[in-house]
């Protein structure tokens, strides 16, 4: 941990959370000399950019990275801008090798939230039967599926939505959001 760290640790709030992300981010970075950082231009993003760039080790090569499905708002890319020179870093601008569209029409529209489609994709993996009962609808007949089961059959009506029909993919935040990190942060 170099000088700048620990002064930082010495002036941070007194709070063991804080603290505990700076020294955490600080390790980490330290260890891994060459790291990318994705960023979404959303306030989770900030915080990690500016907790990052306050414990970076200087012989660690960072790069930033912005995954465009392009259904982001004018804003957010200005925001992008903002960052860069708050900070003087670049952040890299990639798009999804499948535009949103194309993933739509090959694997359905998102429904919902993106936790609702992950829901009903596992009633689909367990092949639901969307006609069945709820009496019948059981952990046994379909796998480890209880949380699925109990939005659908609104077991817990205070969490769910009421009872759905729709056949939903989840696909749609995997390739546009999930798959581009992971299949480009190779090159970066």
């Amino acid at each position: 941990m170099d000088d700048n760290v620990r002064a930082l640790l010495g002036s941070a709030p007194k709070n063991m959370q804080i603290l505990d992300a700076l020294i955490k981010a600080n390790s980490m970075l330290s260890i891994h000399k060459k790291c990318a950082i994705s960023v979404s231009g959303g306030s989770d993003s900030d915080i990690v950019m500016d907790l990052i760039e306050l414990v970076k080790p200087e012989a660690c090569d960072l790069t930033y990275a912005f995954f465009d499905t392009g259904l982001e708002y004018a804003a957010t890319k200005r925001h992008l801008d903002e960052l860069e020179k708050k900070h003087g870093v670049t952040i890299l601008r990639r798009k999804p090798r499948k535009t949103l569209p194309a993933v739509c029409r090959e694997y359905g529209v998102p429904f919902i939230s993106k936790n609702i489609s992950v829901l009903l994709n596992r009633l689909q993996t367990h092949d639901f039967d969307w006609n069945d009962l709820p009496e019948n609808a059981t952990v046994e007949k379909y796998g480890r599926c209880k949380s699925a089961l109990d939005w659908y059959f609104n077991r817990h009506p205070s969490k769910g939505n009421g009872k759905s029909r729709y056949i939903i993919p989840q696909q749609s935040c995997k390739q546009n959001k999930k798959k581009p990190p992971q299949t480009q942060m190779h090159v970066l």
